[in-house]
């Protein structure tokens, strides 16, 4: 075996080293995030949470918004890898829809997916709310520009959607980006109030106003037949 194939053979190994190491120094800054907020996030922190030294971290990332980056990346990257996983398991139940129902049971299962994802992933979850409230522009634009990535391609990906939708004649005509915003912005932005329905029990559940206001917007958007058509739909899922 020559020197060259066992180098070959020792890289992925490496890689995947590197890479599962990577992840755990993004969980622990995730908890970090949770229990002290943003500011609570520093390298001497991460560094001591993880016992390693803050050069180490360096080898990993290049500074704390490279970390606060990646964690946007990663939320995103995992709700958009859901989403995509729900409407395939979506396509197994379709059969008897018309295709204008199909298309906003499409919709619908977006909304469902991204609150149960925020709900089972709260320490992501509580990254974005905290980066959402604060006014200050908390990344470099460089840095930030990967997060900004694969935001945009999570819009693009809704307002494709929303695109199906009006050309089969499930919604009325509209600007579908802005309305993929819209949508997005509005759940994210509900259950961002979980913190505080706790403290007021039988106030409101942030969960269900999410659905709620998602399934609003929705009604404001999509024709009743197809729409009623999708819930009654969605429900039996």
């Amino acid at each position: 075996m020559n020197t060259f194939y066992i180098l070959m053979m020792e890289y992925p190994a490496a890689q995947r080293k590197h890479e599962r190491t990577a992840e755990r120094i993004l969980d622990v800054a995730t908890t970090l995030v949770m229990e002290h907020g943003l500011e609570g996030l520093t390298i001497t922190k991460l560094a001591k949470a993880l016992a390693y030294t803050p050069g180490a971290l360096f080898r990993y990332f290049a500074s704390k918004d490279a970390i606060l980056s990646a964690l946007h990346v990663r939320f995103v990257t995992q709700l958009s890898g859901r989403i995509d996983q729900a409407l395939i398991d979506t396509e197994q139940h379709v059969d008897k829809l018309s295709p204008q129902a199909h298309a906003v049971l499409r919709l619908l299962t977006v909304g469902r997916t991204w609150i149960q994802h925020t709900r089972e992933q709260p320490g992501p979850m509580a990254l974005v709310a905290l980066s959402m409230a604060d006014p200050r522009e908390l990344l470099d634009a460089d840095v930030a520009a990967e997060a900004i990535e694969v935001y945009v391609a999570l819009v693009a990906r809704l307002a494709e959607l929303f695109t199906a939708a009006e050309l089969c004649g499930a919604c009325s005509a509209g600007n579908a980006a802005h309305r993929a915003v819209g949508l997005g912005l509005s759940i994210q932005g509900i259950l961002q109030s979980r913190k505080l329905s706790r403290f007021t029990p039988g106030l409101f559940d942030a969960d269900q106003l999410a659905g709620s206001i998602s399934n609003d917007l929705l009604r404001a958007w999509c024709h009743p037949v197809p729409m009623n058509e999708a819930i009654a739909a969605l429900a039996s899922l």
